[in-house]
């Protein structure tokens, strides 16, 4: 039910996006960075992994200063592989360098244990800069929102990873 839901989203945000006046499509790739933090019981564990991205991107300009951005990238962080949707408002206070934020969703590709989720919803921030109106380059931080884990509540696990991702992008109109 949670993952028709999310689709459903992510389909409705991408269909809105691409019959926008001032809309541009795209591809993205760069270096991402998984933070893995586990609690059991109080005792906490954290460990990062690097990898890459890469994927398709839809910018909407809803106003000189207000955008819609919305990503499908593919990750890979040490051998794990991940899909990622953000759906980012961007706000240009200055020409050509914006801020942005909004939530993320990123599913898990791989087989992982009965009582863990494969979704992460998370709230994300960055910035950006827009080299020439084609070419661009990005950088943000995803705080994880949910729990990985999703067994009995007296278990006291505690499972996330926040996300940071900085990379270049191309505009193809």
């Amino acid at each position: 039910m949670r993952k028709q839901l999310l689709f459903r989203l992510l389909f409705i945000a991408f269909t809105a996006v691409s019959f926008g006046q001032n809309t541009s499509f795209g591809v993205t790739a760069g270096y991402v960075n998984g933070n893995a933090k586990l609690t059991i019981m109080g005792d906490k564990n954290s460990e990062g992994q690097s990898g890459l991205y890469g994927g398709i991107t839809i910018n909407n300009e809803i106003t000189e200063k207000l955008h819609f951005a919305a990503d499908l990238v593919f990750m890979s962080i040490d051998g794990s592989n991940f899909l990622q949707a953000p759906l980012m408002i961007k706000f240009y206070p200055v020409n050509k360098f914006y801020l942005q934020a909004g939530p993320q969703i990123t599913y898990t590709l791989e087989e992982i244990f009965e009582d863990f989720t494969k979704f992460n919803i998370g709230a994300g921030a960055g910035v950006g800069f827009d080299i020439t109106s084609k070419v661009y380059v990005n950088a943000k931080y995803v705080f994880q929102l949910n729990n990985y884990f999703n067994g009995p509540d007296n278990a006291q696990i505690t499972s996330k990873i926040d996300f940071f991702n900085a990379g270049l992008g191309y505009r193809f109109n």
